[in-house]
């Protein structure tokens, strides 16, 4: 959209997306009071009819936030990141190509595009859903990405998750360096055309001399931060923790109530029968005067660890002995510190199905306390996280595409067409036990090898995640190996080539003799046939006879 005279002073003057951005900074604040605990004191407020104002201030000063909560809740979401697979296609020619790859290993301040998506798109997609990436070119004609906050912005016109236009305050520092007073208003206007300045005094609208620059994007180089749209309207956008913002709410409320709790009630209270004050003589007073030292009470209590009790011996066989109880510790009851803390483990495995569908703990099969969950039932429960992150991975698709697609057309050509981005879907939200186990199952049930392949696969690159050197490793070997998902005895069963079922016996004793740095530098074939050549100068083992002992 290009933006006429006449639209920029009704934009500027009128704001006719004050409503919509003024909403989006209120969401911004609810959903950093539980990402990052600010301004707590918003929330919790007076509890009417149980609590008076200075509980309510020392109910707040020991709160505990909700940081680590919803950091748990998003920790999923790092799978996003580090998933298998992937690709990027750049779609230019071979020496255009290499320069798109430098421009993507650094996108700003030494951050890759994948990397700068993760740390500084991810955090606001949760906090500052209306916030927006923005294309930037400094002084030396170097593009980059920002981010700026939805508190940021004066006005701006969506479409989808694109803009027609958008406008910013222009900043007290930034009036500095134009050598303009800093007590003129001062707005900074983009749409698919321009990039300028404009200063508004009243019902006065002028375009800032020297401020006015080409929009070589050719687009507002801008795209709002989530693709989840609001039920109150197609260009309002949510947080992916929207959904349990009021259980988010309770849960903050329920553990201040707790925090308050422990303070007033969770110590023990010390008790003692009281003998009387030794300087008194129980009266409470010396000369007329309260004793100094029982404080006028007329009891002795033991306040030092060297303090004794003296009792006399029982008068008879009859009389009752109190020792050892002659002190003690009134101890606070349980009950509601187990309600309270059973309720807030509800609220939060609540939050976790809410949003990834799922339990937050593995819960047992057929309601059956005493039979484990199978592989089969712990591959279901993870299936609604994968949709949940194949949907979030699309949104981070869209933001890495329209980074290098923005920083391309910048610094390579204005005509290029695009990028083509996808993340890796396998995100290995399961352990690498849980995948072996339906490793097993799947070979002992006669699955497909192509089936079989993929759950190795998977298998090692979960175990050997963060280690890529024995991930490529235990890759090859996986090809090398012969019939790799059969046992040695399964193998004889096959009626196999004698060479072939000699590699198969002799494979762990050839690798033995292997270091991991030799079988990664070394490509599969020539690895597969040092292992035949190994093999064959090997005997097949004979089979034991009769009476003859068989060493496993």
């Amino acid at each position: 959209m290009i933006l006429q005279p006449s639209d920029i002073k009704t934009i500027l003057t009128e704001n006719p997306s004050r409503l919509l951005l003024t909403q989006a900074v209120e969401y911004s604040k609810d959903m950093r009071v539980h990402l990052y605990g600010e301004n707590l004191e918003a929330r919790l407020t007076v509890i009417d009819g149980f609590e008076d104002k200075a509980l309510q201030k020392l109910r707040v000063k020991y709160a505990k936030s909700n940081k680590d909560l919803f950091a748990r809740l998003s920790r999923p979401l790092d799978k996003v990141f580090s998933a298998r697979g992937g690709s990027t296609y750049y779609n230019l020619a071979e020496s255009a190509e290499k320069a798109a790859m430098n421009i993507a290993a650094n996108v700003r301040d030494g951050y890759s595009c994948k990397k700068w998506v993760e740390m500084f798109w991810k955090p606001r997609f949760l906090d500052d859903p209306n916030g927006v990436i923005f294309m930037e070119i400094d002084q030396e004609n170097r593009c980059y990405p920002t981010y700026k906050a939805s508190s940021a912005i004066f006005a701006y016109k969506p479409k989808g998750t694109m803009l027609d236009y958008i406008v910013f305050t222009v900043s007290a520092a930034e009036k500095r360096a134009a050598g303009i007073d800093e007590k003129e208003t001062i707005y900074r206007v983009v749409d698919d055309a321009f990039d300028y300045w404009y200063k508004v005094d009243g019902k006065e609208v002028t375009q800032v001399p020297d401020h006015t620059y080409p929009n070589y994007f050719g687009q507002v180089p801008a795209i709002i931060n989530s693709d989840m749209v609001s039920s109150k309207g197609p260009d309002q956008f949510i947080s992916l923790f929207d959904e349990i913002i009021d259980l988010a709410n309770q849960f903050l409320t329920k553990g201040s109530i707790k925090v308050t709790h422990d303070f007033m009630h969770g110590f023990p209270k010390y008790w003692e029968y009281a003998d009387s004050c030794n300087t008194c003589n129980g009266t409470g007073f010396v000369e007329s005067k309260p004793c100094e030292k029982c404080k006028g009470s007329g009891k002795s209590v033991m306040t030092k660890v060297s303090d004794v009790k003296l009792i006399e011996y029982p008068e008879s066989k009859d009389a009752p002995i109190v020792t050892p109880n002659v002190a003690g510790y009134v101890e606070p009851s349980k009950t509601y510190y187990e309600i309270a803390t059973d309720d807030l483990e509800a609220l939060e495995d609540a939050m976790t199905f809410t949003i990834w569908g799922t339990h937050r703990k593995q819960q047992m099969g057929n309601n059956d306390q005493s039979q484990p969950i199978t592989a089969t039932q712990a591959f279901l429960d993870v299936q609604p996280v994968h949709d949940r992150l194949t949907m979030i991975a699309e949104m981070a698709e869209r933001r890495h595409k329209f980074i290098i697609d923005m920083l391309i057309k910048h610094t390579i050509s204005q005509t290029y067409s695009g990028a083509t981005i996808n993340y890796g879907r396998r995100f290995l939200i399961e352990g690498p036990d849980t995948i072996w186990n339906r490793y097993v199952r799947a070979r002992k049930d006669g699955a497909p090898a192509k089936v079989l392949n993929d759950l190795l696969v998977e298998y090692i690159e979960t175990k050997y995640n963060g280690d890529p050197i024995n991930m490529n490793v235990q890759m090859k070997l996986m090809v090398v190996e012969p019939f790799v998902h059969s046992t040695v005895e399964q193998v004889k069963s096959f009626g196999p080539d004698e060479q072939d079922l000699k590699a198969k016996i002799y494979f762990g004793e050839w690798l033995s003799t292997k270091s991991s740095m030799e079988i990664l530098a070394t490509d599969i074939k020539k690895l597969r046939d040092d292992l035949y050549s190994y093999a064959n100068g090997k005997k097949l083992p004979t089979p034991a006879g009769p009476g003859v002992p068989t060493l496993n």
